[in-house]
């Protein structure tokens, strides 16, 4: 069975316009977990309406301490501490459930309340100190700019703490399923694999598209070593500095896309893609869309002395070069995706990631 005959059978009795969105992709699958991670999206929603800070207490708690270091040295500090309002626990869930009445009546108390911890630690609001103070003379130790940068860190960790629990239920749900990205434009389209990702596009839109799915096709079966020369380039030279009067010199693995000049790697290009994918994308486009040059890894250690050229090869690392030279050829490769992938995005306008969820054997 093909990737594209598979997806077909996965689509088969599925909704797309039934799914769940989730920050930026939409789960659609088993009604049994859709369900159940649409009630905990629109929980997430609702808390996120409501001032979760203004739920907490505030104090500035004085138990902190860094782990010690080799040499048994401590460092003591101070910190914010986020407490539920109320004194027993029993005071502090009433106070809860009176302050997101709404909410609870709509989700139930357990679920709500579940996620919302007793206790919250923030930042500190002091500077180490290798000295334990006296609680009553830690005030004098606090840092303005770290109580201001606690502040300030705490109307976004607080919520955070809360909603993340959140996240994280719906990441367990989701993980027992496997998942299959499809990216689509009209769900009632025709399926399309372009860079190993499937597309979901307008019946109108493939023939535009599909030469994009060509054009990739040809580089990985031909492979990319067939495009352009490597080579290691020794005219690299690190910046002088107060501490390096002399510089440091080096060389790295460089590829560069076949052809003399800009002329000359456009007629390459011509000659060695086929007519077709020329004619349709055009020779302009395609020299934007496939890298010059890549400047890869280095392949020595810096040299304070410049070697002659016929030098420089003794102090290549051969293994560097190897590894760098398989580095280089697959960012040729994602930078190439990535040209494409944008054409596709211009072409085809707004793409919707959806995952459709398959059941774990």
């Amino acid at each position: 069975m093909s990737r594209l005959e598979r997806y077909a059978k996965l689509l088969e009795g599925i909704d797309l316009e039934n799914g769940v969105a989730v920050e930026d992709r939409i789960f659609v699958g088993p009604e049994e977990v859709i369900e159940k991670v649409r009630e905990l999206e629109k929980l997430y929603k609702a808390l996120s309406r409501v001032n979760i800070l203004e739920l907490y207490n505030r104090t500035i708690a004085h138990d902190g301490m860094h782990e010690e270091d080799i040499y048994n040295h401590g460092r003591y500090y101070a910190y914010f501490n986020f407490e539920l309002k109320g004194q027993s626990n029993e005071e502090k869930e009433e106070i809860l459930v009176k302050s997101l009445e709404s909410i609870v009546e709509e989700f139930g108390k357990e679920l709500v309340l579940k996620y919302f911890p007793k206790v919250i630690k923030g930042r500190r609001v002091t500077e180490d100190l290798k000295i334990r103070p006296e609680d009553e003379d830690y005030p004098s130790y606090y840092s303005e700019f770290r109580t201001n940068y606690a502040e300030k860190m705490a109307k976004e960790e607080v919520p955070y703490k809360v909603l993340s629990g959140i996240r994280e239920d719906e990441d367990a749900l989701l993980e027992e399923y496997d998942w299959n990205t499809l990216y689509v434009t009209a769900s009632d389209g025709k399926l399309i694999e372009i860079c190993g990702d499937v597309y979901l596009i307008e019946e109108g839109e493939v023939e535009e598209a599909k030469v994009y799915a060509q054009l990739w096709n040809f580089l990985i079966e031909n492979g990319e070593e067939s495009m352009y020369d490597f080579s290691i380039a020794t005219d690299g030279e690190y910046p002088k500095d107060e501490y390096n009067p002399f510089g440091r010199y080096y060389a790295y693995v460089k590829l560069e896309l076949k052809g003399l000049s800009e002329e000359g790697k456009k007629k390459f290009l011509s000659d060695t893609l086929p007519e077709d994918i020329v004619k349709k994308i055009g020779i302009e486009e395609l020299f934007q869309i496939f890298p010059k040059v890549i400047n890869g890894d280095l392949v020595t250690q810096p040299l304070t002395l410049r070697p002659d050229e016929e030098e420089f090869p003794s102090h290549f690392n051969e293994k560097k070069i190897e590894k760098g030279k398989e580095r280089a050829y697959k960012q040729v490769l994602y930078n190439i995706r990535a040209a494409i992938v944008d054409r596709l995005a211009d072409i085809l306008g707004e793409i919707k990631k959806i995952i459709i969820l398959e059941k774990t054997e």
